[in-house]
């Protein structure tokens, strides 16, 4: 929390990276929460474009309210240039205090002083997913880290996760239970085959304690 609230009082970007499933776009929609700003979680993908991208931010802008992009890898080349240079002008327009810029486009905008803006990514931010399987995702450009603070978070414990999940659902043999999920998942990432459909990570094992 102190590293996303020190990352705008010095008007930038704040980056989390970590492993799919860590906790990155919770954590900063609880810190809105506990802060009294409503956060918007903008899931990013392919069909994205230079043009909605531009939609969402001048959005964001004038409504004052915090916007999360998770997973910016997904974003096309383009459109990633594109935001790297969207957002120099709004913390341009912050730092000078005018609270006002233009857009690439030549267009102008308005705003609001509770602007906030997040980015969330993997963790090696190298199109490289946790697991060491390729990703379709892509390498956040340089030109955009030039706008952020980053922050990796570190990688969770997923027994001690599923453990509390299962005793919160009145296990009585939870830690137990747990450990034979951990065991089948780390011998499933080991023993077969480096498709890129397949996923061991937090997110898969939470999905199969929720149907036990």
């Amino acid at each position: 929390y102190m590293f996303a609230v020190q990352a705008m009082a010095v008007w930038s970007c704040a980056v989390l990276a970590g492993s799919p499933g860590c906790g990155k776009t919770e954590t900063m929609k609880e810190l809105g929460r506990l802060l009294g700003r409503f956060t918007l979680d903008l899931n990013c993908s392919a069909e994205v474009t230079y043009s909605t991208l531009t939609s969402m931010l001048a959005g964001l802008c004038h409504s004052g309210v915090w916007g999360c992009f998770d997973r910016i890898g997904f974003l096309p080349e383009g459109v990633l240039s594109v935001m790297a240079q969207q957002f120099a002008s709004i913390l341009d327009a912050q730092r000078s205090g005018e609270w006002k810029g233009t857009w690439i486009d030549g267009k102008s905008f308005s705003l609001s002083e509770n602007t906030g803006f997040f980015v969330n990514t993997l963790s090696s931010q190298l199109g490289l997913r946790a697991d060491g399987r390729t990703s379709s995702s892509r390498a956040v450009p340089s030109s955009l880290r030039a706008h952020c603070r980053v922050m990796t978070l570190p990688e969770p414990d997923a027994l001690a996760i599923a453990a509390t999940r299962l005793f919160l659902a009145r296990f009585e043999k939870a830690r137990q239970i747990a450990s034979k999920i951990r065991v089948l998942y780390q011998l499933s990432r080991d023993i077969l085959s480096k498709e890129h459909h397949y996923s061991f990570g937090l997110r898969n094992v939470n999905a199969v304690v929720d149907t036990i």
